[in-house]
């Protein structure tokens, strides 16, 4: 048998704790003693589980919530490989880079006592390259 020092004690309660907590959790919904118990980790809602709902119906419920959370997930994951996919274009970074060479020169061209109608189109062309 091994014996642990203070330290791996200290490490493993809080484990030990969790565990013991689920366990007592899982136990209470599959005899139907559970009521009004919200597991936010399992991402359903524990409503009422009485006599009616078997332990089979709850564990329906717990897929069901996970399989809409991963459709949530694909679609985001679709997003965000659509937009590396736009920031990865050659012509992106040519776009960025002329806004960037635009907006310089813009920058240039204002001076002390500037007519105020090039200054108004100087600040319509920096705001176009933004």
């Amino acid at each position: 048998m091994y014996i642990a020092d203070e330290d791996t004690l200290e490490t493993l309660e809080p484990i030990e704790r969790y565990l013991k907590k689920r366990l007592e959790i899982v136990c209470a919904a599959r005899n139907g003693f559970v009521k009004g118990i919200k597991e936010r980790s399992l991402g359903i809602s524990w409503a009422v589980i009485g006599s009616k709902s078997s332990f089979k119906d709850v564990v329906l419920a717990k897929e069901k919530s996970y399989q809409e959370m991963s459709a949530r997930r694909n679609r985001w994951s679709q997003f965000q490989r659509f937009l590396c996919q736009v920031t990865l274009h050659p012509m992106f970074e040519f776009f960025i880079t002329a806004c960037i060479c635009i907006n310089t020169i813009v920058l240039a061209c204002y001076y002390h006592g500037i007519d105020p109608l090039f200054k108004e189109c100087l600040d319509i062309v920096n705001w176009v390259s933004l």
